[in-house]
């Protein structure tokens, strides 16, 4: 059994930081789903739909989350896909390109919509235009109109016990 000294040592030489942000961002129990892709992971990211490089690099100026949103992606649209608070395309799967650079990156991603965009407008039961505020939930692969996040506490008992040493500690 470890002292809480020996476990704070050992935690922090493996990534644990004892002031990181304890809450993480799922979708609003009831919530009603848009559309369902294939989930690639990353957790949940709310955004204004962007359907090309251009809307998306103005709404980022501005200070907007993005939800970048195409067909496909591609290497040329690294620069957006860093920067956005979610991913969705239209094409692909669990190894298209979307969802490599997606868990690379962390962000949440969904892959293989299958619904058509037109006109910079998802066609979908509800169209999604350019703009509009989304949800995506990576992990469930479900796409939500406006914004369906929540606040929640992601820690592990494990990780409240290592900040409650680390608070002692510093006493």
């Amino acid at each position: 059994i470890l002292e809480p000294g020996d476990a704070l040592a050992y935690a922090g030489e493996h990534g644990f930081v004892a002031d990181a942000d304890p809450e993480g961002l799922a979708v609003r129990h009831g919530a009603a789903a848009l559309l369902q892709g294939i989930p690639v992971g990353g957790g949940v990211g709310v955004g204004r739909a962007a359907f090309n490089r251009p809307d998306a690099d103005d709404m980022l100026r501005n200070g907007d989350p993005v939800v970048f949103i195409g067909v496909e992606t591609s290497p040329e649209l690294l620069p957006v896909m860093q920067k956005a608070a979610a991913l969705v395309t239209m094409r692909g799967g669990a190894s298209s390109h979307a969802a490599v650079v997606a868990r690379q990156l962390g962000t949440p991603c969904v892959v293989g919509v299958g619904k058509p965009i037109v006109d910079n407008t998802l066609r979908a039961g509800e169209d999604v235009r350019s703009g509009d505020m989304l949800t995506v939930d990576g992990d469930s692969g479900r796409l939500y109109p406006g914004d369906a996040s929540e606040r929640v506490d992601i820690l592990t008992d494990h990780e409240r016990r290592l900040r409650q040493w680390a608070a002692e500690a510093d006493r």
